[in-house]
């Protein structure tokens, strides 16, 4: 991965979400990890950053922020979201490797 890259990976909780509750759950950066994190410790990923949660809206379960039975006034819920991060290793020799690379392509 170069970096600064976007990562990007689809995670589908087993009932509607709305983003805060996704971002507590599911979030595999290693600062957001907390003990409500569904996150596997092997999975956490210290050399991503989280940006952003969006929900998949094709997706079934879908349910816009108007609607009236959310657990969250004004919130959108859907089970499967979009996870959205950035790529910023911090340790060495990965952010050497990743900036090296970076430079080698521009």
């Amino acid at each position: 991965m170069r970096f600064g890259q976007l990562v990007t990976e689809t995670v589908t909780a087993p009932r509607a979400l709305t983003e805060l509750s996704i971002d507590v759950r599911y979030d595999r950066s290693a600062h957001a990890v907390s003990a409500l994190s569904l996150v596997a410790p092997e999975d956490v990923d210290k050399n991503l950053v989280h940006l952003y949660s969006r929900p998949v809206v094709e997706h079934e379960s879908y349910r816009p922020s108007w609607a009236p039975d959310h657990e969250v006034y004004g919130a959108e819920s859907c089970r499967q979201w979009v996870m959205v991060y950035r790529y910023y290793p911090q340790t060495e020799p990965a952010r050497a490797e990743a900036m090296a690379e970076l430079l080698d392509k521009s």
